[in-house]
């Protein structure tokens, strides 16, 4: 399955970075959009993302397929993170960039998160 669906793929080689010593890998556009990355099995990871104001809607979308893609096309396997159930417009986003729910679990801090994963097919 292709994430992407844009036109003209971003070039986030230059600014990424995976450790091997510690599991993280990190990209961006260079301008307002982040996403960080941490192994939690050979070839899964839990993914953060961080967009600015003027990566919003849209744009942040196209930016989260764009990650995930170049994530998948690196080796891995499945991408997965917790949302707050009171973060909709994370929750939202993650459905955007076609992650799936696939359950509950309780954060210490941040109370019920929802679990969404996408899977490399």
């Amino acid at each position: 399955m292709d994430y992407r669906g844009v036109s003209e793929p971003m070039d986030f080689a230059p600014l990424a970075e995976r450790s091997t010593r510690t599991g993280i890998v990190t990209v961006s556009n260079g301008e307002d959009a982040f996403g960080l990355f941490v192994m939690t099995d050979d070839t899964e990871f839990q993914g953060h993302t961080f967009f600015g104001e003027t990566c919003r809607g849209r744009k942040a979308v196209d930016t989260g397929k764009e990650m995930l893609g170049w994530m998948f096309d690196r080796g891995a396997t499945r991408v997965w993170g917790g949302t707050p159930l009171d973060n909709r417009k994370a929750r939202w986003f993650n459905r955007m960039i076609g992650m799936k729910a696939v359950g509950f679990d309780e954060h210490e801090k941040e109370g019920v998160v929802e679990i969404f994963e996408v899977v490399k097919h």
